[in-house]
C-alpha cells in the first residue's frame, strides 16, 4: 500500500462533515503510513485513528494525555489498580510517554467545539457541522514521538551520584557503588529513561500506594516471606521448576508468568529489587517486644 505524509493526511480530511471524518480505507492509509488521526466527536470524547487502530478516549470539558511510540497512556484511575497486568502495562507505557496531548473544549482563538495540542510536529484539519467549524484535529506522526535524547534529563540524579564519589573518600566500596550510580544516570539521562534506582524506586511505591504493602502489611512477615518472593522474581524463569517454586514461594496463591520480552524480565528484576528494599526497611525498623515492628 502507498503511504502519504502527515500533510497529505490532513489535506485529504480538511473539509469533511461530522459523523464522516474519516473513510475505512483512508484509516488503513493513515496506519500504513504510520500516521495518528485525532479528532473531536460529541461533547466528551476524542477519536483517534490510523497507527494504533481505532479508539476513544472521554474527556468531558477537555482532558490531557501522556503520549508515546506506543500509545496514549489512559488515566491511572481508569486502571483497574487490582490487575497486576493492566498496572504493569501502565508502568510500561507510561515510561516512554513523553510527550502530552491535549484536547481543549471550547477553545478562546477558534469558534468550535473541540481543538487539540500536542508538543511534535502536527497538520490540521478542520471538521464542520452545518457549515460552521466543529472540530480542529490533528495529524501526527508516531516517528515524532521518540523519546528525545537530551543531556538534562535527570541532572538531580546526576549531581547526587558525583556527590556519592566525592564523599567516599578512601572506602572503595562506596566508591564503586557511587561510580556504577553515576555511570547508570549518565547513561539514563542521555537516553531519557529512568536509572535502575529510580525503576526500583517507582516500583516501591506502586506497591504501597497500589498493592497496599504498606509498613503494616509489611511488618506482618516476620518469616522471610518478602526476601523469598524477591528471590523469586530475581530468579531466572528457566530455574523455576515446580519443587523450587514450593520450596520458595511463600503464599500458595501467588502466579508468577514467564517473561516472554526482555521488557518483562526487567521489570521481574523491579519488582525484585523493591521487595529487598521493602525487607531492608522491614528488618531497620524498631522491633517490639511481640516481634513486630514499633
Amino acid at each position: 500500500m502507498a503511504t502519504i505524509t502527515k500533510e497529505q493526511m490532513a489535506a485529504l480530511l480538511n473539509g469533511r462533515e461530522y459523523g464522516m471524518e474519516i473513510m475505512r480505507d483512508e484509516c488503513a492509509l493513515a496506519k500504513a503510513s504510520g500516521l495518528v488521526v485525532v479528532f473531536g466527536y460529541s461533547d466528551d470524547n476524542m477519536e483517534v485513528r490510523g497507527a494504533w487502530g481505532e479508539d476513544e478516549f472521554g474527556c468531558n470539558n477537555g482532558e490531557t494525555w501522556c503520549v508515546g511510540p506506543k500509545g496514549i497512556v489512559k488515566e491511572w484511575r481508569h486502571v483497574d489498580h487490582e490487575d497486576e497486568d493492566e498496572c504493569d502495562a501502565y508502568f510500561k507505557a507510561k515510561s516512554t510517554a513523553k510527550h502530552t496531548l491535549t484536547a481543549i473544549w471550547s477553545p478562546k482563538d477558534l469558534k468550535c467545539s473541540w481543538a487539540y495540542e500536542l508538543d511534535v510536529p502536527c497538520a490540521t484539519f478542520d471538521i464542520v457541522e452545518d457549515g460552521e467549524l466543529y472540530c480542529r484535529g490533528l495529524v501526527f506522526a508516531v516517528a515524532d514521538l521518540a523519546a528525545p535524547k537530551t543531556g538534562a534529563a535527570q541532572p538531580t540524579e546526576l549531581i547526587a551520584a558525583g556527590e556519592d564519589i566525592l564523599n567516599a573518600g578512601t572506602d572503595q566500596t562506596k566508591l564503586t557503588v557511587a561510580i556504577a550510580r553515576w555511570s547508570f544516570a549518565k547513561q539514563a539521562a542521555l537516553s531519557g529513561e529512568k536509572t535502575p534506582l529510580q525503576l526500583i524506586g517507582a516500583e516501591r511505591e506502586r506497591q504501597i500506594t497500589v498493592k497496599g504493602w504498606t509498613r503494616e502489611h509489611d511488618d506482618r512477615h516476620q518469616n522471610h516471606e518478602i526476601a523469598l518472593m524477591a528471590a523469586v522474581y530475581a530468579m531466572p524463569a528457566s530455574h523455576r521448576s515446580p519443587a523450587i517454586m514450593r520450596e520458595l514461594c511463600p503464599w500458595d496463591d501467588v502466579q508468577i508468568k514467564d517473561p516472554h520480552t526482555e521488557e518483562d524480565r526487567d521489570r521481574e528484576l523491579v519488582k525484585a529489587g523493591a521487595l529487598i528494599v521493602a525487607e531492608l526497611e522491614r528488618r531497620k525498623r524498631p522491633v517490639t517486644q511481640n516481634g513486630g515492628a514499633k
